[in-house]
């Protein structure tokens, strides 16, 4: 769970009329928040041993993959494998589009050529075969079967899944893997 030392401090990035996503983010820098990751369509930024960072989505479209995937956490928020969030804020002044959410702070993993090779077939299927239904398998048996149940679930709802290598899980501090993004490709 976001702590409230996290809906303090996004309270306070709430509290301003953003127009445009630099004007954002250099609040951030100016207040203590460090840039940590850029994504392919979001900015990622925290302030140092925090329990969360704050994305902000830059995508000019905002019905992109991650706000369904956000609405999908959402509906499944006692799920263990799926990120911890805050209230997703949206911004479209002049032209501009952003949003903005708080999200549990998890760390990178990094997975062997094996298990990444697992994650690719998953993720160059349009639907569950043979094989991908035995990477699913292999997956339950080497991090759990609550694990290979969510990627299938995420399959299913959204018609495939986006964990190319690995990418998209992170590990929180207990050991739980957490898919972050799962469909960044819709």
């Amino acid at each position: 769970m976001i702590v409230n030392e996290t809906i303090s401090q996004y309270r306070n990035i709430l509290k301003n009329k953003w127009v445009i996503p630099i004007q954002l983010e250099e609040y951030m820098l100016n207040n203590g928040f460090k840039f940590i990751e850029k994504g392919s369509f979001s900015n990622i930024y925290a302030k140092p041993n925090s329990n969360f960072v704050i994305k902000i989505g830059l995508r000019e479209v905002l019905s992109d993959g991650y706000l369904k995937f956000i609405k999908y956490v959402q509906e499944n928020r006692n799920n263990p494998h799926l990120p911890k969030i805050g209230k997703l804020r949206y911004y479209n002044t002049t032209g501009h589009k952003f949003y903005i959410i708080p999200i549990e702070r998890l760390e990178d993993i990094i997975f062997n050529e094996d298990e990444k090779n697992l994650f690719n077939e998953i993720s160059n299927s349009e639907y569950i075969t043979y094989t991908t239904g035995a990477a699913l398998s292999y997956i339950g048996d080497m991090f759990g079967e609550d694990f290979s149940n969510t990627i299938l679930d995420i399959f299913e709802t959204f018609g495939g899944i986006d964990i190319f290598d690995g990418n998209n899980i992170m590990i929180r501090c207990d050991g739980t893997l957490v898919i972050t993004d799962g469909i960044g490709y819709i």
